[in-house]
């Protein structure tokens, strides 16, 4: 409710759509990125650390050694930004299908 009266406002002040459009991809650009990093910062120790223990275990005391999954995370990265790009263009064609007194009215 709150991101439809903000985008409302803004574009009662004379934002165009364009300029919707590309304040929701960039902003939804950053929290996916901050999605990765996140991920990379959480994961990766964990990662490391259950590759150490399972190949304790498995291998009789030998320590395999952890390799990044590079190709997983490209494919993880253009998932997320093509959802965060989809959802995004989605979010504000819904909007534009409303004019714009009724979004404020439906705010209230």
């Amino acid at each position: 409710m709150s991101r439809k009266r903000e985008n409302s406002i803004l574009r009662s002040i004379g934002l165009t759509g364009k300029q919707l459009c590309r304040i929701n991809i960039c902003e939804g650009f950053c929290y996916a990125a901050f999605a990765f990093l996140a991920s990379l910062l959480v994961g990766l120790p964990i990662a490391v650390v259950v590759c150490r223990e399972v190949s304790k275990r498995s291998f009789a005391g030998e320590i395999v050694a952890y390799q990044f999954p590079i190709l997983e995370m490209g494919r993880f990265l253009l998932v997320l930004f093509g959802l965060e790009l989809l959802l995004s263009v989605w979010t504000v064609n819904r909007q534009n299908r409303q004019s714009l007194i009724e979004q404020m009215r439906a705010v209230k």
